[in-house]
């Protein structure tokens, strides 16, 4: 894991009731890249289908599949979130990088993905 955020200063009280969380940690391997696409395709993404990302910023196309779809459509945008896992075994990835995706089953269409905690491929927020 990455230290993201250090939320208290050494020597700082912390309270244990309520918890006082101390750091804010990011899983590197797999990185989760998060996208938002248009409510009218979400009969059309499955879990599994084939991901190319494109990671400008590194030089990078990773493939991947479609891990997960949170199929609750965001009234303001109209779009659902597609989680899709990145392998980043050697850590060449870091949290932060924004990629243009193509889901196989949605069409050649090449979107940006949505920025999560640091970026779009982002780390898995938490204490691990």
């Amino acid at each position: 894991g990455l230290v993201v955020q250090r939320l208290k200063a050494e020597g700082e009280w912390c309270s244990t009731m309520p918890p006082s969380p101390l750091i804010l940690l990011a899983e590197l391997d797999p990185l989760d890249l998060t996208i938002q696409e248009p409510e009218h395709l979400l009969p059309a993404i499955r879990v599994g289908a084939p991901v190319t990302a494109e990671l400008t910023a590194v030089g990078r196309k990773v493939e991947a599949t479609v891990s997960r779809i949170v199929p609750m459509i965001r009234p303001p945008t109209r779009s659902f979130t597609v989680i899709v896992e990145l392998p980043n075994r050697r850590g060449e990835l870091q949290p932060g990088l924004f990629a243009e995706v193509q889901i196989g089953a949605a069409g050649p269409e090449r979107r940006q993905s949505k920025p999560a905690p640091a970026g779009a491929a982002a780390g898995r927020e938490g204490a691990r």
